[in-house]
């Protein structure tokens, strides 16, 4: 239910052996931990193997329904306390510019902050930010098989100008991690919490088949259907059409627009 990406298998270790996560079988080009609850992947790095490595998380899990995912490892940052972790609230892509904004609404006991991934360690620390080199690659492709809600990036502050990357052993890295455990279980006890009752979400006073006997959908719609009403009745309750009305819309197309449209800005502005 929980797809874990990290750059490296220092960074993993306190985690692989915390929920004693065993390595998968097979030939994947990717090392992959997992257990009932997890799945963790070791991505390499930077931002098009974070990418990567996502994607290929996605595909080994295409049929397994509705999961969250946490990209977790170290970062720079220009002003944090060495040590200290911290949630992203937004994601800059440094060399395109781009950013993502992962919203706050599940109660992570966590404080938050900028950060922006980089194509080469950064040195300077300009920006009031964090710094890392894979969070925007892993976002943005995590994306495409989930919904914002569902996708998160913890760092833990790693180097600083008084204290440059260049310095940083393993071990370090491995007891930077450690020593943020409890923060670390305790986002993926809450993410574990939230998408369980997601996925068991069931639909009540048969909106499905009644919008289903409204239109036609295709296999494809029909599944984006299905999501959208998981979420709405997350967020909702039975009052979800009371937000909007399957009988505003005239084909299902607009419909599952109009219905998307609502939940994004939903999310977005809570």
């Amino acid at each position: 239910m929980i797809h874990l990406v990290v750059a490296f298998i220092h960074e993993a270790r306190p985690l692989i052996d915390h929920y004693r996560l065993r390595r998968m079988c097979g030939s994947h080009p990717f090392v992959i931990y997992s257990n009932t609850q997890f799945t963790l992947i070791v991505s390499g790095l930077g931002k098009v193997s974070s990418g990567a490595a996502t994607a290929y998380l996605q595909a080994l899990s295409v049929n397994a329904g509705p999961v969250a995912w946490l990209n977790f490892g170290i970062a720079g940052h220009s002003h944090f306390e060495l040590g200290q972790g911290f949630l992203a609230h937004r994601i800059i892509d440094k060399a395109t510019g781009y950013a993502y904004y992962p919203p706050r609404i599940f109660p992570f006991p966590v404080s938050s902050g900028d950060l922006i991934t980089v194509d080469a360690p950064e040195k300077a620390y300009s920006a009031r930010s964090g710094y890392d080199m894979e969070a925007s690659g892993y976002y943005k492709i995590a994306l495409l098989s989930s919904t914002i809600e569902w996708v998160h990036c913890y760092k833990v502050v790693s180097d600083n100008r008084s204290h440059p990357i260049k310095t940083l052993t393993k071990t370090a890295v491995r007891r930077l991690i450690f020593d943020r455990m409890d923060e670390i279980t305790a986002i993926l006890s809450i993410l574990t919490t939230e998408i369980t009752a997601y996925r068991q979400l069931e639909l009540q006073d048969g909106d499905l088949e009644e919008i289903i006997q409204r239109w036609h959908f295709s296999e494809t719609r029909l599944l984006q259907l299905k999501a959208l009403l998981r979420r709405g009745r997350s967020l909702y309750g039975k009052k979800l059409f009371s937000r909007i009305s399957p009988a505003d819309h005239g084909e299902a197309k607009s419909f599952l627009k109009a219905l998307k449209h609502h939940l994004d800005t939903k999310i977005t502005f809570k």
